[in-house]
């Protein structure tokens, strides 16, 4: 809790819940900062494609479409991926938004309160940082996953 931000217990129990069901009824859950800057709390959840029945990639641009332009969010995915073998996978990776266009403030509380929030979920796999819309683009994710999963 470097920031003095507190985690939601929430957070914790929503996360159990993207890793733990089965079938899975979530693909992510987006995590933002109290209203009050006290907090890490669940903003939403996006539900999972056995729900949604889209793809990999039409679900991760609906992830994107609800990262705020101008402000940080956490977030927790299951990212699901093709190996170059044609094997379904998924990891669990956990992104800090930190768009170039959010407020100085914005970026220090959510850069300090990370590390609160990645201790709380048990589980991520991979971590990624992204401040604009190339670097959260489906297919430059899935180059940083596919590079972490074959180094493990």
């Amino acid at each position: 809790m470097a920031s003095g931000v507190a985690v939601d217990d929430v957070c914790g129990k929503e996360f159990t819940v993207l890793v733990r069901s089965t079938p899975r009824k979530y693909r992510a859950i987006i995590f933002k900062l109290s209203d009050d800057l006290s907090s890490v709390c669940v903003e939403k959840t996006l539900p999972s494609s056995n729900i949604t029945k889209c793809t990999a990639q039409e679900d991760w641009k609906k992830f994107v479409s609800e990262l705020p332009q101008n402000d940080c969010r956490f977030a927790v995915y299951d990212f699901e991926y093709q190996t170059s073998e044609g094997v379904s996978k998924n990891r669990i990776i956990f992104v800090l938004w930190s768009p170039e266009s959010a407020k100085i403030k914005s970026k220090m509380l959510y850069s300090s309160s990370r590390e609160a929030l990645v201790q709380k979920l048990n589980g991520v796999q991979k971590e990624i940082q992204a401040t604009d819309q190339d670097e959260i683009e489906f297919h430059n994710v899935y180059q940083q996953v596919v590079a972490s999963a074959t180094h493990k």
